[in-house]
């Protein structure tokens, strides 16, 4: 198992020796092949280069994410975007055992977004470490906060069963999802048949939702569904691991706040306001940014978003169009 294996954070491994690092770095790769080679890393005293691993790991945007070590991250590090301790070897002396537990103490804001600090770390024990020093830790049941990812296939998946609700079964057509409701709802399925279709069924995780990963990487299975079967489809798909791979975080932060927009338009929602308020935040901060030749190309679209004329009547392809438009130029703010 690989807790919150791909997420936001750091995560810290204490492996027994060198043999037994390098198998576990062998198994994620296994599982997840898509981060195969840099994700996650081994760093031991015989790993060539470990020092530059080591000051690559305390720079939040650069790989490794996953550190596998034997005693050299154990103590002495401070790495504030740890999130996630995971004890794969027996430790009896009690001072070394507390300094590893401070690897994940350290504060973080903004880990998880803006405003959004580290508010704890979780430590996976496979080796009774923390019965044998008598320590009672909170325990948790599972994941407390649903990933980015998790929250965008769900938004997604919302998205195409409110179309559903008000249009004809088309099956799948060539149109455009910036031009019509029926284009969006054509690429919003497709967006989660890839996401499907990259679901590794020998992934561990993956493995026990195989049923219906089969049902639905046929793309007709997606023609209609009913709110019965997107509540099945988001448990049992929605926080699996994919190949398909978005990295850049604020763009993907975007896209949830359009695609909310849309779902508050569709249900004439009051929170609609307050959504619209944001985007025009996004689009001023952006116009003063112009010197930068990506920004200056969607001038004039941002010009209309940060006014309000553009959102007297405004459609759910025309959100479509500003999300498409404006998603990758969000990390500049």
């Amino acid at each position: 198992m690989w807790p919150a294996a791909t997420g936001s954070g750091r995560r810290s491994f204490a492996a027994k020796n060198n043999k037994h690092a390098e198998f576990i770095a062998e198994r994620f790769n296994v599982h997840y092949p898509e981060h195969l080679g840099s994700f996650a890393r081994v760093v031991t005293h015989k790993t060539e280069y470990a020092q530059s691993l080591i000051d690559a790991f305390y720079i939040k945007e650069k790989a490794p994410h996953i550190a596998i070590s034997v005693d050299m991250l154990d103590t002495g590090i401070d790495v504030p975007e740890i999130v996630n301790l995971v004890f794969f070897k027996i430790v009896r002396s009690k001072t070394k055992f507390w300094q590893m537990i401070g690897r994940g103490t350290r504060l973080c804001p903004d880990l998880y977004g803006p405003g959004e600090a580290k508010a704890d770390f979780f430590v996976f024990d496979f080796c009774q470490n923390i019965e044998f020093f008598n320590q009672k830790m909170a325990g948790s049941e599972g994941s407390l906060v649903e990933s980015l990812g998790e929250r965008l296939f769900k938004a997604r998946l919302e998205l195409i069963t409110k179309l559903d609700a008000g249009q004809q079964d088309e099956g799948l057509t060539d149109a455009s999802g910036i031009t019509s409701e029926t284009g969006l709802r054509v690429d919003t399925i497709h967006l989660l048949h890839d996401q499907v279709e990259g679901m590794n069924p020998d992934n561990v995780v993956v493995r026990p939702q195989r049923r219906w990963i089969e049902i639905y990487l046929d793309l007709d299975n997606w023609h209609r569904v009913t709110s019965d079967e997107a509540i099945g489809i988001a448990e049992h798909l929605a926080e699996l691991p994919t190949s398909v791979r978005d990295d850049d975080e604020q763009a993907k932060r975007f896209d949830l706040l359009m695609l909310r927009l849309q779902l508050g338009a569709l249900d004439a929602d009051p929170g609609f306001d307050r959504l619209r308020a944001q985007v025009q935040a996004i689009a001023a901060a952006l116009l003063e940014q112009t010197n930068i030749p990506a920004v200056r190309e969607q001038q004039e679209l941002l010009d209309e978003v940060a006014g309000d004329d553009w959102w007297v009547d405004v459609t759910l392809p025309m959100l479509e169009l500003l999300r498409r438009r404006v998603r990758s130029l969000v990390r500049l703010i």
